[in-house]
């Protein structure tokens, strides 16, 4: 969980209450109460599935999920491909309404109110204590902030900080007990499946988006800022979706969607990013604590390089700065960083991301190509300069 103290989430629902059963339930209930067991429980509210395809010949579902009263017939659950043709319920679908409904109670509509413009997006709730992640850009010089829950209540919010490296900003709303997601830090793989949960501005229902990870560790320049280290998917980040949890199949939050100020360059139209949930929620802890994220330093400069006969791809090292941790180590201009623990690195980016859960004081070992020869190092970071 994002925080130990926080109750677990509701179980599954009663095959009564669900929408999609499986087979061998079916084959109980045909089988009569004795076979199927005691019930005991009143009826519950059903959720109904409405779905819509927007994009023609995508693959990414957009469901949108709204809840009301008990009836006795569940409605029937259907795609429509580009013409309006519908087609048979098909399992993902269900399956991306349960995971939704399982983490919406943790996804709120953001607002910030710039200038005359009220800006809308999304966030993910990080603490049990009102500790909320959403977008750097979303409230990039708001006067006003505020955070409505899926029930319709509004608060004020206070900004706790913006981190440009990832994109991020953390704020708070008062009180405790607040709903959060289920984390996992293991990093995706290509072709994972993911879920994108965010909130819909005048709505109770999540915007649910489907699609598939293409690649992790990708760097991204965003105006004048580069964001490290994110988690690419095949579709886009949808308008309101800024700030929005991503998760997987099993309903665990793997990532905070970013929307990008200007992609041009960076990848096909129907790309998305997310920032990893492990840092995420440092990101968030960090920026409530000291209003900046506290990561080591290490003071290099340089450039890629390619594959050179025995000097195999890395950072060429242009420039040292004094007095830093690289200098302490030994590092000088004209060596190649092949890694920083362990972690291959190929660019400043790379670097950057390699050291982006770091702190200041921690020794990391650097793989250095010198001469042709490979030898390894160890340096002590320091804060980074302001």
């Amino acid at each position: 969980m994002i925080d130990d103290d926080d109750e677990a989430g509701p179980g599954p629902l009663p095959p009564e209450d669900r929408l999609w059963r499986h087979p061998s339930e079916l084959a109980r209930a045909a089988a009569g109460p004795a076979a199927a067991g005691p019930t005991g429980r009143r009826s519950r509210p059903l959720v109904v599935v409405g779905v819509l395809s927007g994009l023609a010949g995508a693959a990414v579902t957009v469901v949108s999920l709204a809840a009301l009263g008990a009836f006795t017939a569940p409605t029937a659950l259907v795609e429509r491909d580009a013409t309006g043709s519908t087609g048979p319920p098909t399992t993902a679908v269900r399956s991306a309404a349960a995971i939704a409904t399982s983490v919406a109670p943790a996804v709120v509509e953001v607002t910030a109110t710039v200038g005359d413009e009220v800006r809308h997006g999304s966030g993910v709730v990080a603490r049990s204590d009102g500790l909320v992640l959403t977008s750097a850009q979303l409230v990039a010089g708001a006067t006003a902030v505020g955070v409505t829950w899926p029930s319709g209540r509004r608060e004020e919010a206070s900004l706790e900080g913006r981190d440009p490296m990832t994109g991020l900003a953390a704020i708070t709303v008062a009180g405790t007990g607040y709903p959060t997601a289920t984390l996992d830090i293991t990093p995706p793989r290509p072709g994972d499946q993911t879920i994108t949960v965010s909130a819909r501005s005048g709505s109770s229902a999540p915007l649910v988006v489907e699609g598939t990870v293409s690649a992790t560790g990708t760097h991204v320049a965003d105006g004048d800022a580069l964001l490290v280290g994110l988690i690419e998917t095949d579709h886009p980040v949808p308008a309101g979706a800024d700030g929005g949890a991503l998760v997987d199949r099993d309903g665990h939050l793997r990532g905070i969607c970013v929307a990008l100020t200007d992609p041009t360059g960076t990848g096909p139209a129907e790309t998305g990013w997310a920032v990893p949930a492990e840092v995420a929620l440092r990101v968030a802890d960090d920026l409530r604590r000291l209003g900046r994220v506290d990561r080591g330093w290490l003071g290099i400069a340089g450039a890629p390089v390619a594959d050179a006969g025995a000097v195999p791809a890395g950072f060429a090292v242009d420039e040292v700065m004094a007095g830093s941790p690289a200098e302490q180590a030994g590092l000088a201009a004209g060596d190649v960083v092949l890694a920083v623990d362990d972690q291959r690195v190929r660019s400043l980016a790379d670097v950057q991301a390699a050291l982006t859960l770091t702190r200041p004081g921690q020794a990391v070992a650097l793989e250095v190509n010198r001469a042709d020869q490979t030898l390894e190092v160890e340096a002590t970071l320091v804060p980074t300069p302001s």
